[in-house]
């Protein structure tokens, strides 16, 4: 303490004023930091949300134009024949 004793009022108000605008600084610094992080978890969450909708459909699709596949296959005489003559061959 004794170094501030030895300092003129002007530069003890200026050594205030320096640490009061470091604080304030530090203060907005991290108010900011913390705003931003939310708002960049926030959109990745909102884009990989809408990443796994995307997806779902696109499943969704594969499996119904399967499902076709499967229920046109499975009504063909070629595709019952051909089927028919693989087990057979198989289980020789």
């Amino acid at each position: 303490m004794g170094f501030l004793r030895r300092l003129s009022i002007q530069s003890k108000l200026l050594l205030m004023l320096l640490g009061v605008s470091i604080a304030s600084i530090m203060v907005v610094a991290y108010i900011g930091y913390k705003s931003g992080r939310r708002a960049l978890v926030e959109s990745i969450r909102s884009q990989l949300s809408g990443f796994c909708q995307v997806k779902s459909t696109s499943i969704q699709n594969q499996l119904k134009t399967l499902k076709g596949l499967v229920i046109s296959l499975s009504a063909d005489e070629t595709f019952l024949h051909a089927s028919r003559t693989s087990r057979r061959a198989l289980t020789s």
